[in-house]
Protein backbone atom coordinates (compact mmCIF):
# COMPACT_ATOMS: atom_id res chain seq x y z
CA UNK A 1 0.00 0.00 0.00
CA UNK A 2 1.13 3.53 -0.68
CA UNK A 3 1.45 5.56 2.47
CA UNK A 4 1.95 9.32 2.71
CA UNK A 5 4.34 11.28 4.90
CA UNK A 6 3.69 14.70 6.40
CA UNK A 7 4.55 16.47 3.15
CA UNK A 8 2.64 14.09 0.93
CA UNK A 9 5.68 11.99 0.12
CA UNK A 10 5.66 8.23 -0.04
CA UNK A 11 6.48 6.59 3.27
CA UNK A 12 7.72 3.06 2.74
CA UNK A 13 6.53 0.51 5.28
CA UNK A 14 10.06 -0.73 6.06
CA UNK A 15 11.04 2.53 7.76
CA UNK A 16 9.99 1.21 11.17
CA UNK A 17 12.86 -1.30 11.05
CA UNK A 18 15.61 1.22 10.38
CA UNK A 19 18.18 2.33 12.89
CA UNK A 20 20.77 4.12 10.79
CA UNK A 21 23.24 4.74 13.62
CA UNK A 22 23.32 1.06 14.61
CA UNK A 23 23.51 -0.11 11.00
CA UNK A 24 26.48 2.11 10.16
CA UNK A 25 28.30 1.11 13.36
CA UNK A 26 27.69 -2.62 12.87
CA UNK A 27 28.61 -2.56 9.21
CA UNK A 28 31.89 -0.76 9.97
CA UNK A 29 32.78 -3.51 12.44
CA UNK A 30 31.66 -6.35 10.17
CA UNK A 31 33.75 -5.10 7.25
CA UNK A 32 36.88 -5.82 9.29
CA UNK A 33 36.22 -9.55 9.52
CA UNK A 34 37.94 -11.90 7.07
CA UNK A 35 35.18 -14.50 6.91
CA UNK A 36 31.46 -13.96 6.54
CA UNK A 37 28.30 -15.82 7.38
CA UNK A 38 26.22 -16.34 4.25
CA UNK A 39 22.44 -16.35 3.88
CA UNK A 40 21.50 -18.02 0.58
CA UNK A 41 18.23 -16.22 -0.03
CA UNK A 42 15.16 -17.01 -2.08
CA UNK A 43 12.52 -14.31 -2.65
CA UNK A 44 9.20 -15.90 -3.66
CA UNK A 45 7.65 -17.52 -0.60
CA UNK A 46 10.29 -15.92 1.63
CA UNK A 47 9.99 -12.14 1.22
CA UNK A 48 7.26 -12.18 -1.43
CA UNK A 49 4.09 -13.93 -0.20
CA UNK A 50 2.31 -15.52 -3.14
CA UNK A 51 -1.00 -13.83 -2.28
CA UNK A 52 0.36 -10.26 -2.11
CA UNK A 53 -0.70 -8.28 -5.16
CA UNK A 54 -0.99 -4.78 -3.69
CA UNK A 55 1.11 -3.39 -6.53
CA UNK A 56 -1.80 -3.58 -8.93
CA UNK A 57 -3.68 -0.95 -6.92
CA UNK A 58 -1.05 1.71 -7.64
CA UNK A 59 0.26 3.81 -10.49
CA UNK A 60 3.43 2.09 -11.67
CA UNK A 61 4.91 5.06 -13.52
CA UNK A 62 4.33 7.45 -10.63
CA UNK A 63 5.91 5.05 -8.16
CA UNK A 64 8.86 4.38 -10.48
CA UNK A 65 9.64 8.10 -10.78
CA UNK A 66 9.47 8.44 -7.01
CA UNK A 67 11.90 5.53 -6.50
CA UNK A 68 14.38 6.79 -9.10
CA UNK A 69 14.34 10.28 -7.60
CA UNK A 70 14.62 9.13 -4.00
CA UNK A 71 17.57 6.79 -4.63
CA UNK A 72 19.06 8.90 -7.43
CA UNK A 73 19.43 5.81 -9.58
CA UNK A 74 18.02 5.14 -13.05
CA UNK A 75 18.71 1.39 -12.81
CA UNK A 76 15.08 0.81 -11.81
CA UNK A 77 13.97 1.96 -15.28
CA UNK A 78 16.10 -0.80 -16.80
CA UNK A 79 14.35 -3.49 -14.78
CA UNK A 80 11.07 -5.34 -15.20
CA UNK A 81 8.64 -2.85 -13.69
CA UNK A 82 6.61 -5.71 -12.14
CA UNK A 83 9.70 -6.79 -10.16
CA UNK A 84 10.26 -3.25 -8.89
CA UNK A 85 6.61 -2.79 -7.93
CA UNK A 86 6.48 -6.20 -6.25
CA UNK A 87 9.57 -5.38 -4.19
CA UNK A 88 8.20 -1.97 -3.22
CA UNK A 89 4.60 -2.89 -2.45
CA UNK A 90 4.36 -6.65 -1.93
CA UNK A 91 7.38 -7.85 0.00
CA UNK A 92 6.24 -8.61 3.54
CA UNK A 93 7.43 -5.95 5.97
CA UNK A 94 7.76 -8.37 8.91
CA UNK A 95 9.79 -10.78 6.75
CA UNK A 96 12.13 -7.92 5.86
CA UNK A 97 12.37 -7.01 9.54
CA UNK A 98 13.30 -10.53 10.62
CA UNK A 99 15.78 -10.83 7.74
CA UNK A 100 17.41 -7.57 8.81
CA UNK A 101 17.55 -8.79 12.40
CA UNK A 102 19.14 -12.07 11.29
CA UNK A 103 21.77 -10.39 9.11
CA UNK A 104 22.95 -7.94 11.75
CA UNK A 105 22.75 -10.22 14.78
CA UNK A 106 24.77 -12.97 13.08
CA UNK A 107 27.15 -10.87 10.93
CA UNK A 108 25.66 -12.32 7.74
CA UNK A 109 25.50 -11.29 4.10
CA UNK A 110 23.09 -12.23 1.31
CA UNK A 111 23.96 -14.43 -1.65
CA UNK A 112 21.00 -14.79 -4.01
CA UNK A 113 19.94 -18.23 -5.18
CA UNK A 114 16.40 -17.06 -5.97
CA UNK A 115 14.89 -17.66 -9.38
CA UNK A 116 14.83 -13.85 -9.73
CA UNK A 117 18.56 -14.06 -10.54
CA UNK A 118 17.69 -15.73 -13.86
CA UNK A 119 16.19 -12.42 -15.06
CA UNK A 120 18.09 -9.87 -12.98
CA UNK A 121 21.78 -9.17 -12.61
CA UNK A 122 23.28 -8.98 -9.14
CA UNK A 123 23.33 -5.17 -9.40
CA UNK A 124 19.60 -5.12 -10.16
CA UNK A 125 18.79 -7.42 -7.25
CA UNK A 126 20.96 -5.27 -5.02
CA UNK A 127 18.99 -2.22 -6.17
CA UNK A 128 15.75 -3.88 -5.05
CA UNK A 129 17.21 -4.42 -1.58
CA UNK A 130 18.29 -0.79 -1.53
CA UNK A 131 14.59 -0.02 -1.15
CA UNK A 132 14.99 -1.52 2.34
CA UNK A 133 18.50 -0.17 2.99
CA UNK A 134 19.86 -3.72 2.79
CA UNK A 135 21.97 -3.23 -0.34
CA UNK A 136 25.19 -3.16 1.72
CA UNK A 137 24.28 -6.63 2.96
CA UNK A 138 24.05 -8.03 -0.60
CA UNK A 139 27.26 -9.88 -1.43
CA UNK A 140 26.73 -11.88 -4.64
CA UNK A 141 24.45 -14.03 -6.77
CA UNK A 142 24.85 -17.73 -7.46
CA UNK A 143 25.20 -18.76 -11.07
CA UNK A 144 22.01 -19.22 -13.04
CA UNK A 145 20.49 -22.67 -13.28
CA UNK A 146 19.81 -25.40 -10.75
CA UNK A 147 19.68 -23.92 -7.25
CA UNK A 148 21.36 -26.78 -5.40
CA UNK A 149 24.26 -27.05 -7.85
CA UNK A 150 24.68 -23.26 -7.84
CA UNK A 151 24.83 -23.14 -4.02
CA UNK A 152 27.35 -25.99 -3.81
CA UNK A 153 29.49 -24.36 -6.48
CA UNK A 154 29.49 -21.05 -4.62
CA UNK A 155 30.39 -22.79 -1.35
CA UNK A 156 33.26 -24.64 -3.01
CA UNK A 157 34.67 -21.60 -4.79
CA UNK A 158 34.45 -19.39 -1.69
CA UNK A 159 35.11 -21.85 1.13
CA UNK A 160 38.07 -19.84 2.43
CA UNK A 161 35.86 -16.77 2.83
CA UNK A 162 32.84 -18.40 4.51
CA UNK A 163 32.45 -18.88 8.24
CA UNK A 164 28.98 -20.45 8.15
CA UNK A 165 25.87 -20.49 5.98
CA UNK A 166 22.12 -21.03 5.93
CA UNK A 167 19.78 -21.67 2.98
CA UNK A 168 16.35 -20.01 3.21
CA UNK A 169 13.75 -21.18 0.69
CA UNK A 170 10.11 -22.27 0.52
CA UNK A 171 11.10 -25.48 -1.27
CA UNK A 172 12.24 -28.46 0.80
CA UNK A 173 16.02 -28.96 0.75
CA UNK A 174 16.39 -30.51 4.20
CA UNK A 175 17.70 -33.84 2.89
CA UNK A 176 20.47 -31.89 1.13
CA UNK A 177 21.37 -29.11 3.56
CA UNK A 178 20.08 -30.54 6.85
CA UNK A 179 20.26 -28.11 9.77
CA UNK A 180 21.74 -25.51 7.38
CA UNK A 181 18.33 -25.06 5.78
CA UNK A 182 15.15 -23.24 6.82
CA UNK A 183 11.92 -23.94 4.96
CA UNK A 184 9.49 -21.04 4.94
CA UNK A 185 5.75 -21.15 4.50
CA UNK A 186 4.60 -18.14 2.45
CA UNK A 187 7.10 -15.76 4.08
CA UNK A 188 9.98 -15.55 6.58
CA UNK A 189 8.50 -15.58 10.09
CA UNK A 190 9.77 -15.33 13.66
CA UNK A 191 10.09 -19.11 14.06
CA UNK A 192 12.13 -19.20 10.83
CA UNK A 193 14.36 -16.42 12.15
CA UNK A 194 15.04 -18.38 15.36
CA UNK A 195 15.94 -21.53 13.43
CA UNK A 196 18.22 -19.62 11.06
CA UNK A 197 19.94 -17.85 13.94
CA UNK A 198 20.56 -21.11 15.80
CA UNK A 199 22.18 -22.54 12.68
CA UNK A 200 24.31 -19.48 11.92
CA UNK A 201 25.51 -19.33 15.52
CA UNK A 202 27.06 -22.72 14.74
CA UNK A 203 25.82 -24.76 17.68
CA UNK A 204 28.05 -27.79 17.35
CA UNK A 205 26.42 -31.22 17.05
CA UNK A 206 28.46 -34.19 18.22
CA UNK A 207 27.84 -37.75 17.07
CA UNK A 208 28.91 -40.70 19.20
CA UNK A 209 27.82 -44.03 17.67
CA UNK A 210 24.01 -43.99 17.89
CA UNK A 211 23.80 -40.77 19.93
CA UNK A 212 23.76 -37.15 18.85
CA UNK A 213 23.91 -34.16 21.14
CA UNK A 214 24.30 -30.41 20.90
CA UNK A 215 27.50 -29.17 22.44
CA UNK A 216 26.50 -25.82 23.90
CA UNK A 217 29.60 -23.66 24.07
CA UNK A 218 28.22 -21.82 27.08
CA UNK A 219 26.58 -23.21 30.18
CA UNK A 220 22.88 -22.70 29.61
CA UNK A 221 21.92 -25.17 32.31
CA UNK A 222 20.61 -27.77 29.89
CA UNK A 223 21.67 -30.20 27.21
CA UNK A 224 19.88 -31.87 24.33
CA UNK A 225 20.63 -35.44 23.32
CA UNK A 226 19.00 -37.78 20.83
CA UNK A 227 19.48 -41.51 20.55
CA UNK A 228 18.79 -43.18 17.21
CA UNK A 229 17.78 -46.83 17.16
CA UNK A 230 17.86 -48.66 13.83
CA UNK A 231 15.16 -51.32 13.65
CA UNK A 232 14.08 -54.05 11.25
CA UNK A 233 10.35 -53.85 10.52
CA UNK A 234 10.24 -56.59 7.89
CA UNK A 235 8.25 -58.96 10.12
CA UNK A 236 6.04 -56.31 11.67
CA UNK A 237 2.60 -56.28 10.05
CA UNK A 238 2.08 -52.66 11.10
CA UNK A 239 5.03 -51.63 8.94
CA UNK A 240 4.74 -54.12 6.10
CA UNK A 241 5.96 -51.55 3.55
CA UNK A 242 9.09 -50.79 5.58
CA UNK A 243 12.30 -52.77 5.56
CA UNK A 244 14.23 -50.54 7.90
CA UNK A 245 13.34 -47.70 10.21
CA UNK A 246 14.61 -45.85 13.22
CA UNK A 247 13.49 -44.27 16.46
CA UNK A 248 14.73 -40.86 17.55
CA UNK A 249 14.56 -40.60 21.31
CA UNK A 250 15.10 -37.13 22.73
CA UNK A 251 16.55 -36.91 26.21
CA UNK A 252 16.44 -33.61 28.08
CA UNK A 253 17.99 -32.27 31.23
CA UNK A 254 15.95 -30.68 33.99
CA UNK A 255 15.87 -27.32 32.23
CA UNK A 256 14.18 -27.63 28.85
CA UNK A 257 16.07 -26.22 25.85
CA UNK A 258 14.37 -23.77 23.45
CA UNK A 259 12.06 -25.70 21.13
CA UNK A 260 13.92 -24.75 17.95
CA UNK A 261 16.91 -26.79 19.11
CA UNK A 262 14.87 -30.00 18.83
CA UNK A 263 14.18 -29.25 15.18
CA UNK A 264 17.79 -28.17 14.62
CA UNK A 265 19.10 -31.49 15.97
CA UNK A 266 16.44 -33.54 14.16
CA UNK A 267 17.31 -31.93 10.82
CA UNK A 268 20.97 -32.78 11.33
CA UNK A 269 20.04 -36.39 12.14
CA UNK A 270 17.83 -36.62 9.08
CA UNK A 271 20.62 -35.50 6.75
CA UNK A 272 23.12 -37.83 8.41
CA UNK A 273 20.77 -40.81 8.13
CA UNK A 274 19.90 -39.93 4.56
CA UNK A 275 23.57 -39.92 3.59
CA UNK A 276 24.59 -43.06 5.51
CA UNK A 277 21.44 -45.23 5.77
CA UNK A 278 19.61 -44.88 2.48
CA UNK A 279 17.51 -48.00 3.15
CA UNK A 280 15.65 -46.26 5.99
CA UNK A 281 12.10 -45.31 5.12
CA UNK A 282 10.40 -45.00 8.50
CA UNK A 283 11.16 -42.78 11.46
CA UNK A 284 9.54 -42.75 14.85
CA UNK A 285 10.01 -39.80 17.16
CA UNK A 286 9.73 -40.67 20.85
CA UNK A 287 8.90 -37.44 22.68
CA UNK A 288 6.15 -35.58 24.41
CA UNK A 289 3.12 -34.12 22.67
CA UNK A 290 4.60 -30.62 22.67
CA UNK A 291 7.56 -31.62 20.53
CA UNK A 292 5.48 -33.69 18.13
CA UNK A 293 3.11 -30.74 17.71
CA UNK A 294 6.04 -28.41 17.05
CA UNK A 295 7.40 -30.77 14.38
CA UNK A 296 4.00 -30.95 12.72
CA UNK A 297 3.90 -27.16 12.47
CA UNK A 298 7.27 -27.29 10.72
CA UNK A 299 6.18 -29.59 7.92
CA UNK A 300 6.81 -33.07 9.30
CA UNK A 301 4.26 -35.61 8.17
CA UNK A 302 3.24 -37.62 11.21
CA UNK A 303 0.62 -39.99 12.47
CA UNK A 304 0.58 -39.70 16.22
CA UNK A 305 4.26 -39.47 17.06
CA UNK A 306 5.36 -41.62 14.12
CA UNK A 307 6.66 -40.51 10.74
CA UNK A 308 5.80 -43.25 8.28
CA UNK A 309 6.87 -43.33 4.63
CA UNK A 310 6.49 -45.89 1.91
CA UNK A 311 8.88 -44.42 -0.63
CA UNK A 312 12.51 -45.39 -0.91
CA UNK A 313 15.16 -44.24 -0.33
CA UNK A 314 14.45 -42.65 3.02
CA UNK A 315 13.23 -39.16 2.29
CA UNK A 316 10.80 -36.85 4.02
CA UNK A 317 10.38 -33.18 4.79
CA UNK A 318 11.02 -31.38 8.05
Amino acid sequence: MKRKGKKGEFMHFHDRFLNEEKIEKDYFLYKKTNKKNIVFLDIDGVLQPYGNKYRFGHNFEETLEYICNKYKDEIYKEMDIYDVMAAFYDWDDSAIGFLRKLLYETNSFIVFHTGWRDFNSFEKLKALFKLYDLDERCLASCEKGDKKEAIFKYLEENKEKIENFIVIDDYDYTDIFGEKYVKTSDFFKYEDFKMAKVSLENKKIVKDKDKYFIDFKENYGYKLEAKVLINNFANNKNFKDCETGCEIIFEKSKREPPTEYFLYLAKYIKKDLYENNKEINEIKIIEDEKIVSFFNKNGIHTKGNTIYLKQKPFKFSF
